[in-house]
């Protein structure tokens, strides 16, 4: 029987215990990641509201971590809408209206916050027809997370339409 002399015995221990704490140090390193991807992960919406200050859309963050709405495409009889200038007269509003919106691509929202993307003025022409044509439009939009992860959100005002006459 041949005698494994004791230094190749401790070295060859000090190799596993080695592996072994780089295995358990990746294994880490990957577990705080995802958490740390769970953890901050924004939840937004592209809201249709209206109330006493007006009508329009809002996008808001309801996650726990801050995103970021990429791009946001309105259709209107499934013709998409270039600019915010072309979704009322697609409606029948042909009148100078007064409107408020914000630049949608990369427009950061930290958690619990609301912007508004597209706001209309309270009892004007134009926010009534909004209103009425809600029926006909598509909203789709993009948001990310600080991760870069993104998702996509496509909605029909179909089901709130009634809502608003």
């Amino acid at each position: 029987m041949m005698k494994i002399p004791s230094d190749q015995v401790t070295s060859f221990c000090a190799l596993i215990v080695a592996a072994f704490a780089l295995f358990l140090t990746i294994y880490e390193g990957c577990a705080t990641r995802k958490h740390n991807k769970l953890s901050v992960k924004p939840i937004m919406f592209v809201s249709f509201e209206f109330n006493e200050e007006g009508t329009g859309w809002l996008a808001l963050n309801s996650g726990v971590g801050p995103g970021v709405l990429k791009w946001l495409e309105v259709k209107v009889d499934g013709k998409p809408a270039r600019t915010w200038n072309d979704i009322l007269p697609a409606l029948g509003v042909s009148d100078c209206f007064e409107y408020t919106f914000a630049t949608t691509s990369g427009n950061v929202l930290n958690p619990g916050e609301t912007k508004r993307v597209f706001w209309l003025e309270p009892k004007s022409p134009a926010e009534r027809s909004l209103r009425e044509g809600m029926g006909r439009l598509r909203i789709r939009y993009c948001f990310c997370s600080i991760y870069d992860e993104c998702w996509l959100n496509i909605g029909t005002m179909e089901n709130v339409a009634g809502a608003f006459m």
